[in-house]
């Protein structure tokens, strides 16, 4: 077998731990390091290598061609598919995108013995919750490779901030890499020069506390005492807003729930949030909604809650009514940049709980647009944060169109769902 090297900080690729994460800046190495480890590894014995990702539309999205080319670099044994990477002693080399993938469907991974999750500062919380209890073979690993971006994104705080027992966690950067190109130096020193601030994130792996081009930048800024301990008031009744996700029908999106009461004077209080992908909306609303102890005027939800589930039989609107909750059906809106303005309007009306509402705070602070390289035309980017965001959408929709939160329930309150014309 071809001797190989890389730099000395990826030592931890061939020690026994359940995690190992290599975090940081640009042109230290990381992900050639992992691909040149893995395909060593593989050919001198069997394995099984799910190589995932947040997203992955095609295969050209994946490692596919890095893992081709250590392959090729030295001259290693494998049969080299369009999809798949195999060779004659039983490995394989799985390609997976996560975004769109519930616990079920990444049952698939149970037989990895080693899971490589790439640029993961994408993933979401949801997908590291399906993640990582699937990938439960004897000795099974996962290794994580990522520059980092928002210090709130869920793979810093679960592997950088939290770290996991029997996790090796290391930051590596370009001066960690004797085989640093020169051609990235030139960039290097340029981006010293004339964006110190970006610098900081982009070659040296330290975490923005706003992703770039953050839509609500302004607006969270200008909160600030309005960002705090907001408690329950339980003589005032809850409104939840929910950002639907479809986990039943296998594609994976979290569900996203806002708990907002009025405030006091023309104030909002967000008292609390959730979010996850894990559960079907039957397991959401018996197992998180009716298990919290507050008092529902109306569940508020988007116009797809009128569709039928074909996993119920029902649409999602009447499995809120079969608890005897009220729903407020909104109409799908003609702009999402209308939502998005309607956003920044409610802004200085919002107290929000800091820790309750740590997750959805992380999602407007995260929320970005991004330019279509294709095409040019900038979109408002779709990622972990956007179902927090969709959440507080509806929020914002629904207190324009009605002017606001009741402090009290209605005498007039019934079950029966009430179409709304979006203005």
């Amino acid at each position: 077998m071809n001797r190989i090297e890389i730099p000395e900080k990826f030592a931890g690729l061939f020690e026994p731990h359940r995690y190992k994460v290599f975090h940081g800046g640009r042109g230290s190495g990381k992900s050639w390091s992992v691909a040149r480890a893995l395909v060593h590894l593989a050919a001198r014995k069997p394995l099984r290598v799910v190589c995932a990702r947040e997203f992955q539309n095609s295969i050209e999205e994946s490692v596919h061609q890095l893992l081709k080319d250590q392959i090729e670099l030295f001259n290693l044994p494998y049969d080299v598919g369009k999809y798949s990477i195999t060779n004659n002693i039983g490995s394989e080399f799985i390609f997976k995108g996560l975004s769109k993938q519930d616990a079920a469907a990444v049952k698939s991974l149970e037989g990895a013995d080693i899971c490589w999750v790439e640029e993961a500062q994408a993933v979401s919380e949801g997908s590291w919750k399906n993640l990582t209890p699937t990938v439960r073979k004897d000795g099974s690993e996962i290794w994580v490779t990522f520059n980092p971006d928002l210090e709130d994104d869920p793979t810093y705080q679960r592997f950088v901030i939290r770290q996991p027992t029997n996790a090796h966690v290391v930051e590596v950067n370009f001066y960690d890499n004797p085989w640093f190109p020169a051609v990235l130096e030139q960039e290097r020193l340029d981006m010293l020069k004339y964006d110190p601030v970006g610098y900081e994130n982009v070659w040296l792996g330290k975490p923005r506390t706003f992703a770039e081009g953050a839509i609500f930048r302004r607006e969270i800024e200008a909160m600030g005492e309005r960002i705090g301990l907001v408690p329950h008031d339980p003589n005032k009744p809850v409104y939840a807003i929910f950002d639907l996700g479809h986990a039943a029908s296998g594609r994976g999106d979290p569900h996203a729930i806002i708990f907002a009461q009025a405030g006091t004077g023309s104030t909002y209080n967000l008292i609390d949030y959730w979010e996850d992908n894990n559960a079907t909306l039957p397991d959401v609303i018996s197992n998180v909604m009716l298990a919290k102890p507050y008092r529902y005027a109306k569940v508020i939800i988007p116009h797809d809650g009128a569709r039928v589930n074909s996993h119920t039989g029902k649409t999602d609107a009447e499995l809120f009514e079969d608890q005897g909750l009220q729903v407020e059906l909104l109409e799908r809106t003609p702009s999402l940049d209308k939502d998005m303005n309607n956003i920044r309007v409610i802004f200085p009306q919002l107290v929000v709980d800091a820790e309750k509402c740590k997750g959805l705070l992380a999602a407007l602070r995260g929320h970005r647009r991004e330019r279509n390289e294709k095409t040019g035309i900038w979109n408002f980017r779709h990622d972990w944060t956007s179902h927090g965001v969709a959440a507080a959408r509806y929020l914002a929709v629904y207190i324009n169109m009605t002017g606001g939160l009741s402090p009290r329930l209605s005498a007039n309150d019934n079950h029966t769902p009430r179409r709304m014309v979006a203005c």
